[in-house]
């Protein structure tokens, strides 16, 4: 991942693309790592290869600046429960209007054509099966939209887009400033970039043996800090929402996870740390 960063994956992709690869697929952040991938220059090298660029946004998009246009994605998909704070069960998808154009759907439902709707109103002919389907990324809207998850997600989105994003990253950044030296000061192999560039909201590490991730989320989870642990990495994953004065009590609770010591009786003295990748994926 981290060659990634420094430009060997770059030329390991310009090989495939010249081998006549029609469609790249990558996740926008690497949701082990939490590595964010140099979108521009992949989304430059499709392009001037002749191939597609598909992006999954759903670890990025609410906490790291991602443009389609300046990194020319064709396709950018992501769901509502992550960075977005929406609720579950509502997802998007962006398709650039030249790749909509070429599409040939393998399934469709009744909104995905044109005028699907109208039979809702119209007269007794209105019910028709002939339709021609939609020629932009509504066609994959086939039923009825989760409407309240959408209500959700436009609130938290107006919400994220009034705080600015970049705004959002800047602090997530500080956060993981004040608490990885920290980490690794305890014998945390921090899995942090060290490129600015390729940082997303994501702190991976490793434990110190003989702990492991799992061992210390569940002990964290205790004691108040709501982390992660996915495929061996202990990973913190806080928002717009978490104080720099967190990081004290964070760092107190990883001691105690460390000496397996009991989860103290009274409350935390200071509001726990909060996370919004609750599943690994």
């Amino acid at each position: 991942a981290q060659a990634f960063a420094g430009g060997e994956g770059l030329a390991l992709l310009e090989r495939e693309l010249r081998r006549g690869v029609r469609l790249v697929a990558v996740s926008a952040v690497q949701f082990q790592t939490g590595l964010r991938m140099p979108l521009e220059a992949m989304g430059r090298a499709c392009r001037e290869l002749g191939a597609e660029l598909f992006v999954d946004g759903i670890q990025a998009l609410g906490a790291v600046p991602l443009d389609v246009e300046s990194c020319q994605i064709d396709y950018l998909s992501g769901g509502s429960h992550k960075w977005l704070m929406g609720a579950g069960g509502c997802g998007f998808l962006y398709v650039r209007a030249a790749c909509a154009r070429r599409l040939r759907p393998a399934t469709a439902g009744w909104q995905s054509h044109e005028q699907g709707a109208e039979f809702l109103t119209g007269g007794p002919d209105s019910l028709r099966y002939d339709r021609p389907l939609l020629r932009s990324a509504r066609v994959f809207e086939s039923s009825s939209p989760f409407l309240l998850a959408c209500a959700a997600l436009e609130a938290s989105v107006e919400l994220i887009l009034a705080l600015g994003v970049a705004a959002i990253q800047r602090h997530v950044q500080a956060w993981h400033d004040a608490l990885e030296p920290e980490l690794v000061r305890r014998g945390f192999l921090s899995l942090r970039a060290r490129d600015p560039e390729a940082r997303s909201g994501i702190l991976s590490c490793y434990p110190p043996a003989p702990h492991t991730a799992a061992e210390l989320r569940q002990r964290l989870q205790e004691l108040g800090v709501a982390c992660t642990a996915p495929v061996g990495v202990l990973r913190f994953a806080p928002h717009w929402p978490n104080a720099l004065a967190e990081i004290p009590r964070v760092v107190e609770c990883v001691d105690l996870a460390l000496s397996g010591a009991a989860p103290p009786t009274a409350p935390p003295t200071a509001p726990p740390a909060a996370s919004l990748t609750a599943s690994p994926s």
